[in-house]
Parts: C-alpha cells; sequence; structure tokens
C-alpha cells in the first residue's frame, strides 16, 4: 500500500481516483502477464540479472528497438501519440527529477541575445527545447523520451527504491499490459507488455476509453 501511495504521489494522480495494490501479482498472473526472462531459471539467476538481460532484449522483444528510439527519435509518430512526453517532461521538472533544467543552445548554436540565460527550465519549457533546433518539429524527437526515462529512472525510481520496490524480487520481471473493460465487465482493449518499454500505445488506451464514454455503454 505505501509503494501505491508513492506512485500515486510521484504521478500527482487524483485523490478520487481507485487505485488497487497487487504485493504478490496475482492479478497479472491471472491474467496472463508474461513472466519475463528465463522463468525456468528462476532458482539459478538473480531477477536482477534477469532484469538486465531483458534490458539486452532477451525474453524481451521490441525492448532494444524501443530503446534507441528514445535517443534517436520516431519522425512519423503522430502529434496526439507523443503529447503525454510534453506533460511528462514538465511534471518531472516540477517535481525535481533530474534532468529539471537543459541547456539554452548547443555548443555550436550562437547566443540568440545579449544576456540569454544558460539553461531552460523544462517544468516550464517541456517539449518545445526541441523546437527549431533542426530536429524536427513533429513526431519524437532524438532525446526527448530519453529524457523522460532519465527523470523517471533517476529521481523517480532509484530515489524511491526503498519504498516503491516490490517485496517479491521475482516481480522485477514480471511484465504488465492494460486493459478497458464496459460495463459488463468485459474487455474492450487488451494488450499485453511483450517486454521491457514495449507499453500499451497510451493514445490507443485512451481512445477505447473515450468510445466507452461516448456511447454511455459503460465505464473504465
Amino acid at each position: 500500500a505505501e509503494a501505491g501511495r508513492k506512485f500515486a504521489e510521484l504521478l500527482e494522480l487524483p485523490e478520487d481516483l481507485p487505485l488497487y495494490a497487487d504485493p504478490k501479482g496475482a492479478c497479472h498472473a491471472a491474467l496472463g502477464f508474461s513472466n519475463g526472462a528465463l522463468p525456468e531459471y528462476r532458482e539459478e539467476l538473480n531477477p536482477y540479472l534477469r532484469v538486465f538481460l531483458m534490458l539486452l532484449g532477451v525474453g524481451s522483444p521490441g525492448t532494444i528497438r524501443t530503446v534507441l528510439s528514445g535517443y534517436f527519435g520516431n519522425g512519423a509518430l503522430s502529434k496526439e501519440r507523443t503529447a503525454w512526453v510534453d506533460e511528462a517532461l514538465k511534471q518531472g521538472a516540477a517535481q525535481g527529477r533530474f534532468p529539471t533544467k537543459v541547456p539554452q543552445r548547443l555548443p555550436w548554436e550562437e547566443k540568440k541575445s545579449p544576456g540569454e540565460d544558460e539553461w531552460v527550465d523544462l517544468a516550464t519549457a517541456g517539449s518545445a527545447v526541441w523546437d527549431g533546433r533542426g530536429f524536427g518539429e513533429s513526431g519524437l524527437r532524438p532525446f526527448e523520451l530519453a529524457t523522460v526515462r532519465l527523470q523517471n529512472m533517476v529521481s523517480g525510481i532509484i530515489g524511491n527504491w526503498g519504498t516503491l520496490k516490490p517485496p517479491d524480487d521475482e516481480l522485477l520481471v514480471r511484465q504488465g499490459g492494460a486493459a478497458v473493460l464496459d460495463g459488463n465487465g468485459e474487455a474492450t482493449y487488451f494488450y499485453r507488455d511483450k517486454g521491457i518499454l514495449t507499453y500499451a500505445p497510451v493514445e490507443d488506451v485512451l481512445d477505447a476509453a473515450r468510445s466507452l464514454d461516448t456511447s454511455g455503454s459503460g465505464e473504465k
């Protein structure tokens, strides 16, 4: 329960939003979510080692490609599918998660005006830091998503590991998923994570939820 409260605090979730803690991962098991890399060797291999192997792509298809996209970007993504990155950058910086500021200009860029600040506050600028820098004006720009992940990893997860870590280390390799249910408890959308960072597309989940709100046939 303490980990759940810290999770809600870090993401600034509304207080009236129902959250359910599942310290044993029983829900994940019942929904058939992935047990992660090499579950047959759980007695021989430490879960932390298996997480590291998953970061290298072992038993975690799509992870390496997704990691690289955070550094190299993906200009093919629509504005709707990347809007959350801007909000995440601002939220992370406002909460003091490193990095909260980035250089105003790149080493090869000239100052735009005398006395210009050397640093930009991400809590205010967000993704606008990448605008007009030659990285493209749409899609996911290089290092844009990687910066969000750095905020989450350093000051979010590692900085609060004592509170957020699961009671059973084996749950470290357990993958999650997403589901949208109608008023009858039937899943209108269901997604199982294939590996680390291969989460359900946020816009797809929201579209599924909005369709229920529009039709009035159910609830999330």
